[in-house]
């Protein structure tokens, strides 16, 4: 007989006619309401337990490399962008080393002219 709810009023008229309301109600508490075969095990959890753990396990593990992945691909990028950077400051401080070295040696030129002008002039 199937484990549906037609077969458990059944049960429970039965039960009801033979022990009474009360007891009846008792007895139907303590049946599962569903068919024995679909009730969990402790062998069932347990080994449901071993499974989860299993997959956790493996979940941790491929975070875990993907997360030592995710910093190397961040250093390469650090690294990329400090390159970039001093490339970036050396070209400045060389143009303007360039042009600083250009107005020192306008300055000496002319000093030197002028010099050269009040020699010329005062001989």
């Amino acid at each position: 007989m199937a484990n549906d709810e037609r077969a458990r009023q059944h049960m429970f008229q039965k039960l009801d006619e033979a022990l009474g309301p009360e007891a009846a109600g008792t007895m139907m508490e303590h049946l599962p309401p569903v068919p024995w075969n679909e009730l969990a095990t402790k062998q069932d959890i347990a080994q449901l337990a071993v499974s989860t753990k299993k997959d956790l396990d493996q979940l941790a593990a491929s975070t875990r490399k993907d997360i030592e992945q995710l910093e190397e691909r961040m250093s390469l990028r650090q690294e990329r962008s400090e390159e970039r950077l001093l490339a970036a400051f050396r070209g400045e401080l060389m143009t303007a080393v360039t042009a600083q070295t250009r107005s020192m040696l306008l300055a000496l030129v002319a000093t030197v002219v002028s010099v050269g002008g009040f020699m010329l002039a005062a001989g």
